[in-house]
């Protein structure tokens, strides 16, 4: 399944969390987010790479586990409110997305 396929997937799933006014793909540099002026709270999917690894197994040699994909949601939040006011915000849409990412496969 190529990495676009899965990335609109998962826009559109988080395009369900609530209180959120951008979804969108990540393109760009940190600096640039931190300059952004698109509506907030926001989100920003980015493929992060591909992790491989082995499996032990009792007994046996490592077996080879197949590629996993690895994907880092950027999360904006406005910080016009008090520094507590906008880490709660933060921590709210932190538990919304992991909410809505759980168990997501396509």
């Amino acid at each position: 399944m190529s990495l676009l396929t899965v990335r609109t997937a998962m826009i559109g799933k988080l395009q369900t969390v609530d209180g959120v006014r951008t979804v969108e793909p990540f393109a760009g540099d940190l600096e640039t987010l931190f300059r952004d002026t698109s509506p907030r709270p926001a989100l920003h999917v980015l493929y992060a790479g591909t992790a491989y690894g082995e499996q032990e197994t009792l007994g046996g040699p490592a077996q080879p586990l197949p590629g996993r994909k690895i994907w880092t949601v950027l999360i904006a939040v406005s910080g016009r409110k008090s520094a507590a006011a906008t880490d709660a915000d933060a921590l709210e849409l932190i538990e919304a997305v992991v909410a809505a990412l759980s168990g997501f496969s396509i």
